[in-house]
């Protein structure tokens, strides 16, 4: 699959309007090559950006949010994950794209369980998507559930 029929398909995959021209029109756009000094400068500038902040209502509202319903969404966060890895016809982007969501979203609830002093043996392997350690979180949630 060519790079922008990837790219297109990644778009869309994150609920982005995006078409192969639009993809050509940006490589048009910007064709000079980077130094790998330039990419690395571009990496720490990204990685630097500082996070949003929450506001006071945000906040609010997590605290009043039980753990148990955290840890609820996280389980099936994962089974939701899992099903597209799976199932997505491109496991490549399927992947990229829950590995972006668990990293931007998914990580910010863990860290307040965390941070509540709750620490279930399972919340702690959500983000290692090993299929061994899918195969235990999963046996834990189904327990759990029991």
């Amino acid at each position: 699959m060519p790079i922008e029929e990837s790219i297109v398909a990644l778009g869309k995959s994150l609920g982005l309007e995006v078409s192969g021209d639009d993809v050509e029109e940006l490589v048009e756009e910007d064709n000079e090559e980077l130094t790998t000094d330039e990419l690395l400068d571009h990496l720490h500038q990204h990685e630097a950006r500082p996070e949003e902040t929450a506001s006071e209502e945000g906040r609010e509202k997590l605290k009043k949010l039980p753990t148990s319903k955290i840890k609820e969404m996280c389980g099936m966060w994962l089974k939701v994950q899992t099903f597209f890895d799976d199932n997505h016809p491109n496991t490549a982007i399927a992947s990229r794209a829950g590995d972006y969501y668990t990293d931007n979203v998914v990580n910010h609830f863990r860290k307040v369980i965390k941070e509540r002093g709750y620490r279930p043996l399972w919340t702690d392997m959500l983000c290692n998507r090993s299929p061994v350690t899918l195969k235990l979180v999963l046996v834990a949630l189904k327990e759990e559930g029991k």
